[in-house]
């Protein structure tokens, strides 16, 4: 395989998959970002639960690129489905550490316009080999939130998709 991105919820890749699975929470409500558990949960691989403020999700992941060239790797986190107007309060804290280098990329986002799109980013020359551990968390802002978002839903989806194959 000349290109090709890997995912797993362990580093060892020892069982390497197209896509990951994040157990939906039945019961959630809102919260501020400084009630993340950020350290607990860059230090579980998989799915965190917070036993003090169980009101957001946390994933840790590895992404490899398993080919043999360099690459750029696009990820874009979509809404699905928005319930009640939730899309409105949702949050994404996006941590992203190269295990190579030690460089880490924390950023935070949030609807901020009519598209469903929450962010469209690029991994750059990606070398071949190389592993991100990626840690996600997504939560509804309490100074977002209103009663009329009360049992309200959405339904994300996360893509990775090699988009150049190419070196400078």
């Amino acid at each position: 395989m000349d290109k090709g991105i890997e995912l797993s919820d362990e580093s060892a890749f020892t069982n390497p998959r197209s896509m990951l699975t994040v157990q939906p929470m039945e019961e959630i409500g809102d919260m501020i970002e400084q009630d993340l558990n950020i350290e607990a949960a860059r230090a579980t691989d998989g799915q965190y639960f917070d036993p003090l403020v169980p009101y957001y999700i946390a994933y840790t992941y590895y992404l490899r690129n398993s080919g043999k060239e360099v690459i750029n790797v696009n990820y874009r986190l979509r809404i699905i489905s928005s319930y009640k107007n939730v899309d409105k309060a949702i949050m994404v804290r996006y941590i992203q550490e190269d295990l190579a280098t030690g460089e880490i990329t924390d950023k935070l986002y949030s609807k901020v316009t009519d598209s469903n799109i929450l962010f469209n980013e690029d991994i750059v020359q990606f070398l071949n080999g190389r592993m991100k551990k990626i840690t996600i968390f997504i939560w509804f802002d309490g100074f977002l939130t209103t009663p009329d978002m009360l049992g309200g839903g959405i339904k994300l989806d996360l893509s990775y998709t090699v988009s150049t194959a190419t070196i400078d």
